[in-house]
């Protein structure tokens, strides 16, 4: 169905002229032409709503008497009276049915928009836009039509949403502040593809200036990081850099054609990013490991629905303890979860592993 809002107001004359040269032999508007030319007038913006009494003088009252069964000659104030009663009749008969998305607005008695059919859609075309994995999250029907979905048709309703979704917290800790200025100077070198300059302080305290290829930007839970490929790093992978710690960016004069560093194609960073696992911090060092653990106290229950990996198996020890065997990456993410779980879990194999956390609880005992 053509959404007949999107157009320009002169279009919207256009149409109304045409639906009158149709109707001119009859002398007279249907039901469904004064529908079509109602859905014409009506905006999908509440605060440009149209009431009744606006419709009529838009589509002139002269064109709607016609539905009066009365004298025609009457004066023509109780006429566009009567043609108000019927644009009201023909809205609320479109409200009951839902077919047309019309909606009376509550701030404003008896006045009317179009509500835009596809603001759900919209919504799940930016989120899908940020990452495929949304499409999990869809119902069948959405997860065929997403990807059809057209750009232009995006509404401006992103804002009603914004007050119906609620985005808590990752963990415990309050998510990091970047500046505003530095978000676009880094956002725009990154849509720009062009080399940036900036001081950084790492986790550990290290501050360093660099100039560095911008490949994309990782959004990891709550946090937001560049990643980037420091120009001397002679290296052909980049680097992750958090954004609440980059200071003072500034785009350089450096060439970006032909320079050394830069992903091979329009989706090498996708494909990087998913095969190094970028969002477990996992490095060029970091081997795929058989993983066997033991869950004890009946902890770790949840790991049936968020897996560790595709091949991972779970098998029943007890009534609260179970074994779980996955191929994944030994890299700090994993070491994190582990510890996470404290006395619930006991890494069974590889023996380095076992080890190697086996050491960091000693040396937290230790300090306590």
């Amino acid at each position: 169905m053509h959404t007949l809002w999107q157009l320009e107001i002169a279009a919207l004359k256009g149409i109304i002229t045409t639906l009158y040269m149709e109707t001119r032999m009859s002398n007279d508007l249907n039901k469904n032409d004064v529908q079509k030319l109602i859905l014409s007038l009506l905006k999908p913006d509440p605060r440009k709503a149209k009431s009744a009494a606006e419709l009529v003088k838009l589509i002139d009252v002269s064109r709607l008497h016609k539905f009066s069964k009365k004298d025609q000659k009457q004066e023509d104030d109780v006429l566009e009276k009567q043609a108000q009663r019927r644009v009201l009749r023909i809205l609320d008969d479109m409200i009951d049915k839902l077919i047309y998305g019309v909606e009376e607005l509550p701030t404003k008695p008896r006045t009317f928009y179009l509500k835009n059919q596809t603001d759900y859609s919209s919504l799940l075309q930016i989120l899908y836009g940020l990452n495929s994995n949304i499409v999990m999250h869809l119902p069948a029907e959405e997860r065929s039509e997403i990807e059809l979905l057209d750009s232009r048709q995006m509404p401006n309703s992103v804002a009603l949403w914004q007050q119906k979704i609620y985005v808590g917290r990752s963990g415990f800790c309050h998510r990091a502040e970047a500046d505003p200025e530095i978000i676009r100077v880094i956002y725009k070198a990154v849509e720009s593809e062009q080399f940036v300059e900036f001081d950084y302080q790492t986790s550990t305290g290290k501050r360093s200036t660099l100039e560095a290829f911008p490949w994309g930007i990782l959004l990891k839970g709550d946090s937001c990081y560049l990643v980037a490929n420091p120009h001397d790093s002679g290296k052909p992978w980049p680097v992750t850099y958090a954004l609440h710690r980059v200071k003072n960016p500034k785009f350089t004069n450096r060439l970006t054609e032909n320079a050394p560093g830069r992903p091979q194609d329009k989706n090498h960073f996708q494909q990087f990013c998913k095969e190094r696992q970028l969002d477990l911090f996992a490095n060029e060092d970091d081997a795929e490991i058989q993983l066997q653990l033991r869950f004890i106290n009946g902890k770790g229950r949840s790991l049936h629905e968020t897996v560790l990996a595709a091949d991972q198996q779970i098998v029943p020890i007890n009534s609260k303890e179970f074994r779980l065997k996955a191929t994944v990456k030994n890299c700090f993410e994993l070491h994190r979860f582990i510890l996470g779980y404290g006395a619930d879990v006991e890494v069974e194999s590889p023996l380095r592993l076992r080890e190697l956390i086996a050491e960091k609880l000693k040396a937290a005992a230790t300090i306590y």
